[in-house]
C-alpha cells in the first residue's frame, strides 16, 4: 500500500492532468487504507478532492466530502485549502446568482437564494446569511498573489449581484467594501455612490 503522501501525490497527478473523473475514481478507490483523519488532516488532498469536485460541477459532492471528513475550515488550515474551498464557495454562488429561479424578492424585498447550507445540505437562505458565510472566509485568506485572484473574484461577484437587485443595496455594497482589502480605489469609487 502507498503512503498517504504517495496517494496524494497520484491524486494531484491526475488533477493536474485535466483527469478529475479519474481523480474521484482513484480516491474512492484507495481511501479505504486511510483513516478519516488521516485524509482530512491531508490539505493537499482535501484540496485535490475539493478541485475535482468543482472542476466536474459537483459541488455537492465537495460539501459532502467536506462533511464527511469533518474538515473544518478556519484560521489553522493551508492557506492552500482555504483558497480551494474559497473557489469552490465562488462556483456555488456563481452557479446559484446565474440561475434567476433561485434567486427570489420577498415581499418586504428582501432576497433570498436557494442555495446549499454550510454544511452542504440544500437550503434556503437569506442573501445575508451566504454574504456573512463569505466574509467569514475572505479574512482568512491571505494577503498574497497566491489568493488574490480568489479574493477579488468573491468581491466582485458580490458586489455585481448587489447593485444588479432592483434597488442596489448601499448599505451591503459599504459594509462589503470596509473588509475590502485589495480594492481600495473600488471602495471610493463605490462609497461615493
Amino acid at each position: 500500500m502507498d503512503t498517504l503522501g504517495q496517494f496524494g501525490r497520484q491524486l494531484r497527478e491526475l488533477y493536474n492532468s485535466g483527469r478529475y473523473k479519474d481523480t474521484v475514481a482513484l480516491f474512492k478507490a484507495g481511501r479505504q487504507g486511510y483513516s478519516h483523519d488521516a485524509i482530512s488532516g491531508n490539505a493537499d488532498i482535501v484540496r485535490t478532492m475539493l478541485g475535482a469536485f468543482r472542476r466536474l460541477d459537483e459541488l455537492q459532492h465537495a460539501y459532502t466530502f467536506l462533511r464527511y471528513f469533518h474538515v473544518k475550515i478556519n484560521d489553522r488550515v493551508q492557506h492552500s485549502l482555504l483558497n480551494a474551498y474559497a473557489w469552490l464557495l465562488y462556483s456555488t454562488l456563481n452557479k446559484e446568482f446565474r440561475n434567476p429561479a433561485s434567486v427570489n424578492l420577498t415581499k418586504d424585498n428582501t432576497l433570498t437564494v436557494d442555495i446549499l447550507d454550510e454544511d452542504g445540505a440544500p437550503g434556503k437562505n437569506k442573501l445575508a446569511d451566504l454574504i456573512d458565510a463569505v466574509r467569514k472566509v475572505l479574512p482568512l485568506l491571505p494577503v498574497s498573489p497566491y489568493c488574490d485572484a480568489v479574493y477579488s473574484s468573491l468581491t466582485i461577484l458580490l458586489l455585481k449581484f448587489a447593485k444588479q437587485c432592483m434597488t442596489a443595496d448601499w448599505h451591503f455594497i459599504n459594509k462589503l467594501c470596509d473588509n475590502t482589502y485589495i480594492f481600495p480605489d473600488l471602495y471610493l469609487l463605490v462609497r461615493c455612490k
